[in-house]
């Protein structure tokens, strides 16, 4: 842990800020104090802990009013009822308790395994609780808080419910049928005095005469209850098994429900409808059947056709009354649904915290890169980040009257921030466990905040005096600025780097093509709004073309506010290639960061016109613009200036700076940034973090050097990371300062596979780690040992983003890249036993390789072979599955399905879905449409697309078969199932399995470089005896990318440990203290002994580890005692990831 910025002055419990009382020290828990709630009238306060018991205090007297027992593991999470009768708990005990906080008694218990998390609804209602381990609409389960039982509205008795619903509706429209009333294929009307059959796009099924269901009638409740394939793409994430905790937070109108997902990258956002809004759209579609039945019935001759109907109409009634007596918590349940298929994401960070701005307009967010960072829950746009902590933001809340946000974090501080302004007003030293998420809560009534402090163990409670922290001046200097990016695409030799230099100021002067990417200043300037002071700067971006390039820039395409696609207007082949690629590649990039696309803009240009004029038509250039919307098109020459000024101008204006976020953020960071980028500019190349540090140190007007002033500055160097202007690498403590050049590296490598003289799209590890391939000699690093580390750095960077595979063969490891194979699929293009085509848009190769990387480590497909976009699979259970790809045009694919007669139902319901579920994650969500072969049984004859249109279009389910007439239903039987939750369980699983592969591969590539930098993670500390047990666990964590230092494999023979060590011990980041059969710690050996004390005296972690054969706890010397042990005799919790969670400080799903 580290300290706040020592620019600040920093305040205590003894000498608080101004406009701070402390008006009471709570004391009572004998362990850390997991969280903190105040009750809804704010006269109480509840405080869980990890000595099992919730404590209860008054607020107005400061007395501790009881303590609450039966609990027999750590309190995860509180929460009151709104009016205070009542507080429900949940615990590491896999149990829910409510009790009663007039009396303290346990009023019950529930039983509910892995509930993390549990929230209130302002109601009263009912409460809801957060599962770590789940399937995806059981996430989040809801309970009666009268009958204290679980409310069934996602479950079967519902789900049953509205299927009846359903088929009553398909009855009446076959009866209506049979006199032929109705069938006029139009898929959009439904009440136009007639019925009408229609393919419903929302399930992606075709409903015929004798299946007839009312559109947007049942379509919200099967939208809910119906485990459809289409719909796990959004939430897969969510099904992996982690037990991490997580927030659940009710807005204040209790109509909104934040849910912060186990992965701790997303925020879901829930939407509760009344059951009664519901309820009246049923009845209005009821009333508008009944009037067509009274249509219909007049027509009808026949005595008892009119019965029937009428009989099926009385069923349909007499449902609806049944809806209308069912018990209302039910439906609320049962209507719950995100407000939208994304959720807010984060890239590169973690959620820590959230919370609602009392006018549910705002969420905060507490993020594990030191930042706070605030989100339109409307828009579900990132609108301001908070810097100014120097470590982990643990926890955030806002003040009744929403003037206040406070803050609080593992640097030990708490921050408390003017909403107007967003700057820090106050900042008072509270310690930390580092053991757990530091609670801060703000009272909903009064001006009263809680925190927490001497490592998390007892509560301060403070008056604040709102008026003067209004007036008062910020505690350090700050500054606000926002940044924007301009991207600059488009084919090779189009003219983008002539027209990047004079766009950002400089001179023109011819260029080659660009290798990699360029990264220009193209404005600066300042601005007061609302009386605040902001500087804004725009970075322009050159991305090279070439077709090697665009998977990895591809990359790049996040958070762009102005696109400008080159083109080549003088092209006698095809002028536009490119654009449509780059058109779809940003707009799927905007998509995938949930951002809104509308604050993209985008300019078709023309480069070098001055080079003969262009060679084509207004009138065509004129219809590129208009089927892409494009925002505006220039005609424009680097070399002579034309039309450079007005491209200047069009790009100003286009950047919506109110839709990009805004930073606060105090001069010392802005100082470090400034100097970080000033190193960049200097071409430095790579460097330690501790030389850039001191350097830093040497630079003009630099505070006197501190903890605290480290700390910033690499809280400072992940903020510039952030921007993609700078590097830090896994092994070495480096900084890459020009982190282009893994892009040229990678570029080059993908380039060197597709050059593989057999096709293969390989090429050796070995070469690719020593450069033995061809890269442009002005790119390449001339320090061959510094070329060595970035090429390190590069295989990982393409492993992690999953455009290549590892894979071993006889003679090495190879590095096999799927996009870049060139050898042809002698079955292409139509294999046998086609099953489905997906159409897709957006980058096509990215999407495509990914996915054939992804299948490979998923753990249920074993590739078998790869050729030019075609890939196939040997399912685990047996059975052969494939995929080709074929670009349709540029930005647009088709993905074709393919099995042999081996491949069982599940092993095709298992790879479709996860093919889809892919699709739905990496291209645009609304291109991808799914188009089924239907093959008949018996003979094996396709039936033909245009024959099943026609048949579906009259209506029909099913069609003879032209051969042998055998019938063959036109049900899509992957729309028309539901995915149970073993499907859900297995696809979450293959997820896992493959993010796990990708970990490891990368892992691998760590380890390399750490190998070469000796950059060891943990000195195994251990008795000779023991050796053999920790020289297992010494293997296992290289698997993981950590390299350990153990005698025996770090010391050459005939020389002395102690020498070697010393040499060493400075750059070792932690300790395993092994004990193992003889009991013996091996700080009983003198010279070990006072290593361990070295350790010790440098804060790194000292881990304490039993062995297997270990017989009993030692008793530990004392400067080790309060470490917490990791015992590999006992499965649970799993020993090698308590290890790992201990040596790094990350915890291992």
């Amino acid at each position: 842990m580290s300290e706040v910025a020592s620019s600040e002055q920093e305040n205590s419990v003894l000498s608080p800020p101004s406009g701070f009382k402390l008006r009471y020290t709570l004391e009572g828990h004998s362990d850390i104090i997991t969280q903190i709630a105040w009750s809804a009238d704010g006269k109480k306060l509840a405080s869980a802990s990890k000595d099992h018991t919730i404590q209860l205090w008054n607020i107005e007297t400061g007395e501790l009013m009881s303590v609450l027992k039966g609990h027999t593991d750590t309190v995860f999470g509180i929460a009151w009822s709104p009016d205070g009768e009542i507080l429900a708990s949940v615990s590491a005990d896999d149990t829910i308790k409510i009790w009663n906080t007039n009396t303290g008694n346990l009023r019950s218990a529930i039983e509910n395994e892995n509930s993390n998390a549990i929230a209130w609804n302002p109601s009263g209602k009912m409460f809801a609780s957060r599962n770590s381990y789940n399937y995806k609409n059981k996430e989040i389960e809801f309970w009666d808080a009268q009958t204290e039982k679980k409310i069934n509205g996602l479950e079967e008795k519902n789900e049953n419910f509205f299927i009846k619903l359903e088929v009553a509706a398909r009855k009446i429209a076959n009866l209506f049928s049979s006199k032929n009333n109705v069938f006029v294929p139009d898929e959009d009307k439904i009440f136009n005095g007639n019925w009408i059959a229609y393919s419903n796009s929302n399930f992606g099924r075709i409903i015929n005469t004798n299946s007839i269901i009312i559109r947007n009638n049942f379509n919200v409740y099967l939208e809910n209850f119906s485990y459809k394939r289409q719909s796990f793409g959004e939430l897969l994430e969510d099904l992996l098994e982690h037990k991490s905790l997580g927030n659940l937070v009710w807005d204040s109108s209790g109509q909104m429900l934040a849910l912060l997902n186990q992965n701790l990258t997303s925020i879901s956002l829930y939407k509760i409808n009344t059951a009664q809004q519901k309820h009246l759209e049923h009845i209005e579609k009821l009333q508008q059947l009944e009037q067509e039945w009274k249509k219909i019935s007049s027509t009808l001759t026949e005595v008892r056709n009119r019965e029937s109907i009428e009989a099926e109409m009385a069923e349909l009634r007499g449902l609806h009354a049944e809806l209308a007596k069912t018990n209302e918590l039910e439906l609320v349940a049962s209507y719950i649904t995100q407000t939208s298929p994304d959720s807010i994401n984060l890239e590169n960070s973690k959620f820590l915290a959230i919370a609602w701005s009392p006018d549910s307009q705002v969420l905060a967010s507490a993020i594990l890169d030191g930042t706070i960072r605030l989100w339109d829950t409307a828009t579900k746009s990132l609108t301001r980040v908070l810097e100014g902590h120097a470590d982990a933001v643990t926890d955030v809340s806002f003040s009744f009257d929403g003037k206040f946000l406070v803050s609080k974090s593992l640097d030990n501080s708490v921050r408390l921030w003017n909403c107007k302004t967003w700057e820090t007003v106050a900042v008072i030293h509270e310690s930390t466990s580092g053991k757990w998420l530091s609670s801060v809560a703000f009272n909903p009534k009064q001006p009263i905040l809680a925190t927490l402090g001497e490592k998390d163990t007892i509560i301060h409670i403070w008056e604040l005096d709102f008026p003067t922290l209004l007036t008062v001046p910020s505690v350090s200097s700050s500054v606000h600025y926002a940044n924007a990016k301009v991207v600059l695409v488009g084919d090779s030799g189009v003219g983008k780097s002539g027209l990047g230099l004079v766009l950002s100021g400089e001179y023109f002067q011819p260029t080659e093509s660009t290798h990699g990417r360029r990264v220009w200043t193209f404005d600066k300037q300042g601005i007061v709004e609302s009386s605040q002071a902001e500087t804004r700067e725009t970075m322009l971006w050159d991305l090279a073309g070439q077709p090697g390039y665009r998977l990895i820039h591809q990359l790049h395409l996040n958070e762009v506010a102005v696109a400008l696609i080159i083109f080549d207007t003088r092209s006698e082949t095809d002028p536009f290639a490119g654009v449509r690629h780059w058109d779809r590649a940003l707009t799927q990039a905007q998509r995938l960061q949930s951002s809104s696309t509308s604050s993209l803009k985008k300019f078709l240009v023309a480069a070098r016109a001055d080079r003969g004029g262009i060679g084509v038509s207004p009138k065509r250039i004129d219809t590129w613009v208009k089927e892409l919307g494009f925002d505006g098109y220039f005609e424009t020459s680097a070399k002579e200036g034309w039309k450079i000024p007005e491209l200047v101008d069009a790009i100003r204006n286009a950047i919506n700076w109110k839709a990009l976020p805004s930073v606060s953020s105090t001069k010392l960071f802005q100082q470090i940034k400034d100097f970080l980028i000033a190193e960049k500019k200097a071409e430095r190349l790579l460097s330690t973090v501790d030389d850039l540090y001191r350097a830093f140190l040497k630079s003009e007007n630099t505070p006197t050097e501190t903890e605290k002033l480290r700390s910033q500055f690499d809280i400072c160097i992940g903020r510039v990371e952030s921007r993609d202007l700078i590097r830090r690498i896994s092994f070495g403590n480096y900084v890459l300062l020009q982190p282009e050049l893994l892009d040229a590296y990678a570029s080059a490598l993908i380039n060197a596979a597709k050059d593989e003289p057999d096709g293969l799209g390989s090429i050796a590890e070995e070469d690719a780690r020593h450069g033995r391939f061809r890269i442009s000699e002005d790119e390449r690093i001339k320090d061959k040992a510094l070329e060595e580390l970035l090429l390190i750095a590069t295989v990982e960077e393409l492993l992690y983003h999953e455009l290549a595979l590892r894979e071993w063969a006889d003679d090495g490891t190879y590095l096999v890249f799927p996009s870049q194979f060139t050898r042809e699929w002698p079955d292409a293009p139509n294999p046998e036993g086609q099953t489905v085509i997906f159409e897709f848009e957006g980058a096509v190769l990215n999407i495509y390789t990914t996915l054939a990387v992804r299948l490979t480590r998923s753990g249920f497909f074993i590739k078998q072979d790869l050729w030019k976009n075609a890939a196939t699979y040997k399912a685990k259970v047996g059975g052969l599955c494939g995929i080709f790809l074929r670009e349709v045009q540029e930005g647009k694919g088709e993905l074709t399905i393919f099995f042999d007669r081996l491949a069982n139902e599940q092993t095709r319901s298992q790879f479709e879905d996860y093919i889809l579920i892919h699709l739905k994650r990496r291209a645009l969500a609304e291109s991808i449409k799914q188009r089924r072969i239907f093959v008949c049984h018996n003979c094996g004859a396709t039936i033909p697309e245009q024959h099943i249109q026609m048949r579906r279009k009259r209506g029909f389910d099913w069609i003879a078969c032209s051969v042998c007439e055998s019938r063959i239903s036109l049900i899509d039987p992957e729309q028309a199932e539901q995915v149970t939750e073993t499907q859900a369980s297995t696809l979450a699983e293959m997820d896992k399995t493959a993010n796990l592969q990708r970990n490891r591969d990368t892992a691998t590539s760590s380890l390399q470089g750490k190998i070469a930098t000796k950059d060891f993670d943990v000195f195994l500390c251990h008795n000779s005896n023991d050796k053999p047990n920790v020289k297992l666990i010494g293997q296992k964590l290289k698997e993981f990318g950590i390299l350990p230092w153990l005698d025996e494999w770090e010391l050459r023979p005939g020389l002395p440990w102690q020498r070697a060590l010393e040499e060493q011990i400075r750059n070792i980041k932690a300790a395993a203290v092994f004990i193992g059969k003889n009991n013996t710690g091996p700080w009983q050996d003198a010279e070990l002994d006072a290593f361990l004390r070295e350790f010790v005296r440098r804060r790194c972690p000292v881990i304490p580890v039993l062995l297997p054969d270990c017989v009993q706890t030692p008793k530990l010397p004392i400067f080790l005692e309060g470490m917490m042990w990791v015992d590999f005799r006992q499965s649970e919790p799993d020993p090698m990831k308590q290890l790992i969670w201990g040596i790094t400080d990350e915890r291992k799903s």
